[in-house]
């Protein structure tokens, strides 16, 4: 059977709007909006998002997302890994 996860790249540090993921959109952190939509797909088993950076990490832990922390170096490597990609964007 297969196994299909979604990944939800997240990273402070975008040249045009850095800190984009936790901007807040009606009182929730962006990345927290991007992530409740992708759940919303009954074809995915599971999704996740990745991130080298500890603010992102921490507030996606608070709503009670799922995060996978990567070295910045190896994050763009990870996603081949992945089936689903899911821009905030």
């Amino acid at each position: 059977m297969t196994r299909i996860v979604g990944i939800i790249p997240a990273r402070m540090a975008s040249s045009r709007f850095a800190g984009k993921p936790l901007a807040l959109i009606h009182g929730k952190p962006m990345i927290e909006h991007v992530y409740h939509r992708s759940k919303m797909c009954n074809q995915l088993e599971e999704v996740f998002v990745a991130t080298c950076d500890k603010e992102i990490k921490v507030a996606v832990e608070a709503f009670g997302g799922k995060v996978k922390c990567r070295e910045r170096r190896r994050q763009a490597e990870a996603y081949r890994t992945f089936v689903e990609r899911f821009q905030g964007s």
